[in-house]
This record gives C-alpha cells, sequence and structure tokens, in this order.
C-alpha cells in the first residue's frame, strides 16, 4: 500500500533546498531542466549554451544561466539574445531582487552594431 502523501508527511520546499545544498549539490544536472524549443537567429554553435541558460533562467538557476550564457556570447559575439540572456539573470522577481546595474553593464557588452544587426534579423 502507498502511503498517503499529507502536508505534514512532505518535506518543506526551503528544508528540501537546504537538504541538497548540505550534500554538495551545486546546481541541477542538465537532464532534470526540461526541454524547449528557441528558435532563433544565433550562430548554431551558440545554440546548445544559449538553450542551456534559458532552461536555466526559468529553473531560477541563474548563476549557471550566466555562465551559459556567456559561453553562448563567446561563441558568438553578435548573438544579442545571449547578452539580453545574461542581463536576465541579475533579474530575480520572486525575491524582490534586481541588479539593474549589472543587467545595463551586460547589454551594453553588446558590440557596436551588433545591436542594429539584431534589429534587423528576423528573431
Amino acid at each position: 500500500m502507498i502511503p498517503r502523501l499529507t502536508a505534514r508527511r512532505l518535506p518543506s520546499l526551503p528544508g528540501f533546498f537546504c537538504l541538497l545544498a548540505t550534500l554538495g549539490v551545486a546546481a541541477l544536472p542538465a537532464q532534470l531542466l526540461g526541454k524547449i524549443s528557441f528558435p532563433n537567429s544565433g550562430a548554431v554553435e551558440a545554440q546548445a549554451d544559449f538553450i542551456e541558460g534559458v532552461l536555466y533562467l526559468h529553473n531560477f538557476e541563474y548563476e549557471d544561466a550566466r555562465d551559459a550564457f556567456l559561453r553562448a556570447r563567446a561563441t558568438d559575439a553578435g548573438f544579442a539574445m545571449a547578452y539580453w540572456g545574461e542581463a536576465m539573470t541579475h533579474n530575480h522577481p520572486l525575491w524582490g531582487r534586481q541588479d539593474l546595474a549589472a543587467g545595463q553593464a551586460a547589454l551594453e557588452a553588446l558590440p557596436d552594431g551588433a545591436a542594429v544587426s539584431a534589429r534587423e534579423a528576423l528573431t
């Protein structure tokens, strides 16, 4: 017989994350992040890192998301969405925290002329 789960039997979400931190689990494994389709105009070589960044971002794993977006930027310096992704990692709306200066700095790192190309791109 399967025991019935009640609120008393479920671990608290903060407690669960504290347990993960105690066990040394630094980040969600990529296979647990989910799957998305996000067509864009970035270089084919930068896609895996960009998609990983979006998945981490939507799983509130901001540091890992930032690392992935930085890798996508390094692969395709004109990939405007990678700069957007990095900027988004500085916005934590659930916790009421936002580092506006860091987000703006990420967007301002987009090379001159790349923003114009991004506006002209189809995606």
